[in-house]
């Protein structure tokens, strides 16, 4: 069977008819992975999917995540990254993502959108898939981009985003 009429035979199920799903900040995590191997969660994510599988150019995606629940597994990390010289919490506690346009390809779902983080907004593409009754939505950013990245080589500051939200 055709990889692409395989997933989104998959994913009919959940999206057979135009539907609206809004996640609280208990059940969506943000996972991330540093290019240094660095490893952490954020766990405050809200966000309002529109989907109908008929029209995916008529699907939105729009969330916000609270930066001050970032865990990477040491607290001194956590307060550092928090801070100003990453992301300056107390002055811009919420990154947010806006969809501007959402469609298939080669069976996957691809949603592009606005990414912002402090004060710098970025476009990005998210690949999105169904598993375990969860959208996964996966992308490439560099913290140089956003301004939370001490290094100033970009390359050294990709991360690795994964945001998982229960359906």
């Amino acid at each position: 069977m055709n990889r692409r009429f395989f997933v989104l035979f998959l994913l009919f199920p959940l999206f057979s008819f135009a539907q609206q799903f809004d996640v609280s900040t208990n059940k969506g995590t943000v996972e991330f992975t540093y290019a240094d191997g660095t490893k952490g969660t954020f766990s405050g994510v809200n966000a309002t999917i529109n989907f109908d599988i008929s029209k995916l150019s008529a699907g939105s995606v729009s969330g916000s995540v609270d930066v001050s629940t970032i865990d990477t597994d040491n607290k001194l990390r956590n307060k550092h990254l928090k801070g100003k010289d990453y992301f300056n919490v107390e002055n811009y506690p919420k990154m947010t993502f806006k969809s501007s346009s959402m469609w298939e390809s080669g069976g996957d779902l691809m949603v592009k959108g606005v990414l912002k983080i402090k004060e710098t907004e970025k476009e990005v593409t998210f690949n999105a898939k169904e598993q375990d009754g969860s959208l996964i939505f996966t992308t490439t950013i560099y913290g140089l981009d956003f301004d939370v990245a001490p290094n100033k080589k970009r390359e050294k500051t990709k991360i690795d985003v994964s945001v998982k939200i229960p359906m």
